[in-house]
């Protein structure tokens, strides 16, 4: 889920990760979120689709901002999607290691991912907006 309630976020089988409206009429408030406003969206709407990753999609977090996304995928990918700015960025980067199930934000620059190999790696979001992988311990 995303901070503001309105939009989820999945994985799937097909290899894609895709944010839909969750917003529901005459109950929610709309709000400007990263996708504009969601009162445009109905519920069950698919915003985005990323197609980002060569194997099933098996995690996905939202940051606590809400301005990014990322979802890692069974080909050992994990992918990071920048939404501010107006547009959606989606870029990758591949592990060595076996694939990451579950990913997780601990602050709007740092994920942490684990999985298959019981170690869990880490990440940070550089100044210049790249993520870099950190190491596992």
């Amino acid at each position: 889920w995303h901070p503001n309630s309105q939009l989820l976020a999945t994985g799937s089988t097909d290899f894609r990760c895709r944010v839909f409206s969750a917003f529901i009429k005459d109950i929610d408030r709309p709000t400007n979120s990263i996708l504009g406003d969601t009162g445009r969206f109905s519920f069950g709407d698919q915003i985005v689709d990323f197609d980002a990753s060569n194997g099933w999609v098996e995690g996905v977090a939202w940051s606590p901002s809400g301005n990014q996304l990322a979802f890692v995928g069974h080909d050992s990918s994990i992918s990071f999607v920048d939404f501010e700015g107006g547009s959606s960025v989606c870029k990758s980067l591949k592990s060595k290691e076996l694939p990451n199930q579950k990913v997780m934000f601990l602050s709007d620059t740092v994920v942490v991912a684990g999985g298959h190999n019981f170690k869990p790696e880490l990440y940070q979001r550089g100044k210049e907006g790249s993520w870099e992988y950190m190491g596992s311990p």
